[in-house]
C-alpha cells in the first residue's frame, strides 16, 4: 500500500478506504483478543498492510512483534528492551516508557486511519514552508 497520495494514486473512494480500515482493526482484533498469548505489532502502518486485488487488507511484516503474557496478580506489565516501531506511529506512553500493551497498536492504527483518510504520509518532510503541517496528527488538529 502506498501511503502518499491515495486518492491521486488509487483513486479511492469511501467504500475502499473503509474495507481497508475495517480489514486493518479485523487483524489487530484477532492479534489482540482471539491469540493466546496476544500479540502486539509494534509496527503497525501502510508498508506493513497488503492488499489484494479486492483491497481486502492484510497485516504483515511480524519482525517487531511481541506475544504478551497476560498480567499477573502484581499488576505488573510487558516492557521492552528495545524501542521498536516507526517514527510517527508509536504512541507517546511507548516512547517514553517503553510499555508494551495493546494500545501502541490501537494509536498506530489511528494514525494509518488518518493517513488513508488524508490521502498523505503521517511525516512529510517536505512541507518546509508550512512546519506546522509536517506531522500529520498536527495537520489534522
Amino acid at each position: 500500500m502506498v501511503c502518499t497520495g491515495l486518492e491521486r494514486t488509487y483513486g479511492l473512494n469511501w467504500d475502499q478506504k473503509f474495507k481497508i480500515c475495517l480489514g486493518v482493526a479485523k487483524g489487530l482484533y484477532y492479534l489482540h483478543e482471539e491469540l493466546h498469548p496476544k500479540i502486539i505489532h509494534r509496527d503497525i502502518k501502510a508498508q506493513n498492510i497488503l492488499l489484494d486485488k479486492n483491497w481486502e487488507a492484510k497485516i504483515a511484516d511480524f519482525g517487531l512483534a511481541l506475544p504478551v503474557q497476560e498480567r499477573s496478580t502484581s499488576g505488573s506489565t510487558q516492557v521492552a528492551t528495545r524501542i521498536g516501531g516507526t517514527l510517527g506511529y508509536f504512541s507517546p506512553e511507548y516512547a517514553t516508557s517503553g510499555k508494551v500493551t495493546e494500545k501502541l497498536d490501537v494509536y498506530s492504527f489511528g494514525i494509518l486511519v488518518l493517513e488513508i483518510l488524508a490521502g498523505r504520509k503521517c511525516i512529510d518532510p517536505f512541507l518546509t514552508n508550512a512546519p506546522e503541517q509536517i506531522y500529520l496528527k498536527d495537520w489534522v488538529r
